[in-house]
């Protein structure tokens, strides 16, 4: 446990990268989706280095480890501890992690609560070379074999962590400088490594979003120690067929493989879980989980594979949706006398569902419903063909109208009303061809 009086000793600065004594602020909760809590530090000392200020354009991979001291674009910077962060598990075995930290400038301490996450979701560079670093060295193997003390075993791999992770660089007149910048060297030759897999229980997709009340398939896998898993939904209810017929109770234990579909209770959003003694192999990501009313907490990587019952989640994201009605009434003196009507609906700029066909001939209001269209959404109506003949006139009026959809229903209408053609006069003119040398008189033709 490191202690205030060693900060004082070791010249920390007050901006601690690993554990420094409770936060302001925090206080522990280790309910979901809390998987771990940070509980203190393993093997590790102090390093005396300089990090890259924000500004600067340095780049680990390409430029490698400086040789000698930085004395442009880098601040000094002391860490009173370099080394094996622990956390304890919450699934009730309190097993023990051992990690390390790939986020230096920010806190940690006892307490703080983390769940698993993701490289990306950690937003930190480099992580595929930190991973490498974890691959080849303590704890996993005993390598840097040039130390033979494990605290300082622990502090070298450390600050290799942070050379990638955070631009750190130790002081040549570090004793760990040398190993370090020789395990700096030997990962970038060696390359990135690959992502680790995920917990050997697993859902898949992680998010699902959708129209409608029902989402899936959710696919549910334990592999290794585990080939079952205990399910849970919050916010929903669980089915095994996509119809929501068969349901899956609260805490079932179902076999690797099954899938679910969850049915809306009422909330936007719900959560699928699954539980099993699972393992999670090194490198995955531990990140701070919010519950301790702190605004962030260090990141940290797993430096050893864990085996312990393990809680991985889903999201299923229920688009809101509403429906329109669309309403067509024939009306006029003409009605029943005129051709096929068609009606599309356009709602997003995209053309949803069938097209909306009256037979010619119909009269009346006759109606059709459009399902499942998101909240929001603006739907044009247009009718395309009116049904006029040669024998009937229509004046259409709502064609083209644009609503948009709430969450219950929106009803847009047209109405034609249909007249018959004005008969008109019909005027015969009669053209005669008159015998040559004869003249018109009076209308009548007479020779000459």
């Amino acid at each position: 446990m490191i202690t205030a009086a060693a900060i004082a000793v070791l010249g920390a600065p007050t901006a601690w990268a690993v554990p420094v004594p409770t936060l302001p602020g925090a206080s522990p909760s280790a309910g979901s989706p809390t998987q771990m809590v940070m509980s203190g530090t393993g093997s590790g000392q102090g390093v005396t280095g300089f990090i890259a200020d924000s500004g600067n354009s340095f780049d680990p991979v390409t430029e490698g480890y400086p040789a000698g001291n930085p004395t442009t674009g880098f601040s000094p910077k002391n860490e009173g501890f370099a080394g094996i962060i622990f956390g304890r598990a919450t699934d009730g075995s309190n097993t023990q992690l051992s990690l390390y930290c790939f986020d230096i400038n920010t806190n940690t301490s006892p307490g703080i609560n983390y769940a698993l996450g993701t490289w990306n979701a950690s937003n930190v560079p480099n992580v595929n070379y930190v991973a490498q670093v974890l691959d080849n060295y303590y704890p996993k193997t005993n390598e840097p074999a040039a130390l033979t003390d494990p605290n300082q075993k622990a502090a070298a791999v450390q600050a290799a962590i942070w050379f990638f992770s955070d631009r750190y660089v130790l002081n040549t007149s570090d004793p760990l400088h040398d190993v370090v910048a020789g395990i700096a060297a030997a990962v970038i030759s060696q390359g990135p490594a690959e992502p680790p897999a995920p917990p050997s229980v697993n859902i898949t997709p992680d998010t699902l979003s959708g129209t409608g009340s029902i989402l899936g398939p959710f696919t549910v896998t334990a592999t290794g120690p585990a080939t079952a898993a205990s399910v849970t939904a919050l916010g929903a209810d669980m089915f095994s067929d996509a119809a929501a017929t068969q349901p899956i109770a609260q805490g079932a234990t179902v076999p690797s493989g099954t899938q679910i579909w969850l049915k809306q209770t009422g909330q936007s959003a719900a959560v699928l879980q699954a539980t099993a003694n699972a393992t999670v192999p090194q490198n995955n990501v531990y990140l701070y989980d919010g519950t301790n009313g702190v605004p962030d907490a260090q990141r940290l990587i797993l430096a050893q594979d864990a085996t312990l019952t393990t809680t991985v989640n889903a999201k299923a994201l229920f688009t809101q949706t509403g429906s329109l009605i669309v309403q067509k009434t024939i009306t006029g003196p003409a009605a029943g006398q005129q051709g096929a009507v068609t009606i599309n609906v356009r709602c997003g700029g995209a053309l949803i569902g069938d097209p909306f066909d009256i037979p010619a001939r119909s009269t009346g209001t006759q109606s059709m419903t459009y399902d499942n269209i998101p909240v929001g959404t603006k739907c044009t109506v247009t009718e395309i063909h009116d049904g006029h003949t040669s024998t009937v006139t229509v004046e259409v009026d709502g064609s083209g109208e644009t609503v948009t959809v709430g969450a219950g229903t929106k009803t847009a209408t047209i109405t034609d009303t249909y007249s018959f053609v004005t008969p008109g006069v019909l005027v015969v003119k009669i053209a005669t061809v008159l015998p040559a040398g004869a003249t018109r008189c009076s209308g009548f033709a007479r020779a000459a």
